[in-house]
């Protein structure tokens, strides 16, 4: 069935249980009872807690704890009517005795849970509005309960400050690293592109003083016009057309 565990408390004190399946659940619910006992609702407060792929739906009033198990995907409008409804017959069977009952005092109530039970799983209540007014309250309450164990932790607003400052320096530093680190590869790649037009340097002149000689006596102007001249003499010689160069 889709609910599947219900009980009455008095703060951690069981009144009453039923249910047909078998799990760890009814552990989740003590720590439920402790945690709710813990926190000191007012009166007529309802709230959810997930746990294991199941809804823990709770309601207080008037010092007592009503609560159902059900899947997850169960309509928490239904289940708070089903918490309302045991709460209208158990006050109405036992009046104010619940809040000096003794754990279990209330055995008999068993019945009526499972009746209850039966009736809320057939029920289905399709009021998106009321839907969506439980989700944004459940959301609220998971922000509160958070903030809630941030303070018990003593995680205080001037350490959030404090953190928060240290985030922003930090963010600073990491700037100024990268702004550092850019500066220093830039300066690399200038080294490198110096070396190596150093390098290109070395080359032209290996190889234009292997065809003009050390001294670059092989490439100036006048040991040009003597080899002109000498190959002229040649090819007069030869008898071939040559003109000297002026």
């Amino acid at each position: 069935m889709p609910i599947i565990y219900a009980l009455v408390a008095r703060a951690q004190n069981v009144l009453c249980e039923y249910t047909e399946g078998t799990g760890n659940f009814m552990t989740y619910s003590r720590a439920i009872l402790r945690d709710v006992d813990e926190r000191n609702h007012p009166t007529d407060t309802r709230n959810v807690f997930s746990v294991d792929g199941h809804n823990f739906f709770y309601y207080t009033y008037d010092g007592l704890i009503y609560v159902c198990m059900c899947d997850e995907l169960f309509q928490s409008n239904v289940a708070y009517a089903m918490l309302l409804e045991t709460k209208n017959e158990f006050l109405a069977k036992y009046g104010q005795k619940g809040k000096t009952a003794i754990a279990y005092a209330m055995r008999s109530f068993d019945t009526h849970l499972k009746a209850l039970m039966l009736k809320y799983d057939s029920v289905k209540i399709d009021t998106k509005l009321t839907q969506v007014r439980d989700q944004v309250k459940r959301v609220k309450n998971q922000m509160l309960d958070n903030l809630h164990q941030i303070m018990e932790r003593g995680d205080k607003i001037d350490m959030i400050v404090s953190k928060t400052e240290k985030l922003q320096q930090d963010a600073l530093t990491y700037e100024a690293t990268a702004q550092n680190l850019k500066r220093v590869f830039w300066w690399k790649n200038l080294k490198a592109t110096l070396v190596l037009v150093f390098l290109v340097a070395v080359l032209m002149w290996l190889v234009s003083s292997w065809i003009c000689g050390f001294d670059f006596s092989k490439c100036n102007a006048a040991n040009v016009k003597k080899e002109v001249d000498s190959v002229g003499t040649a090819a007069a010689k030869v008898n071939l057309p040559f003109t000297n160069a002026p």
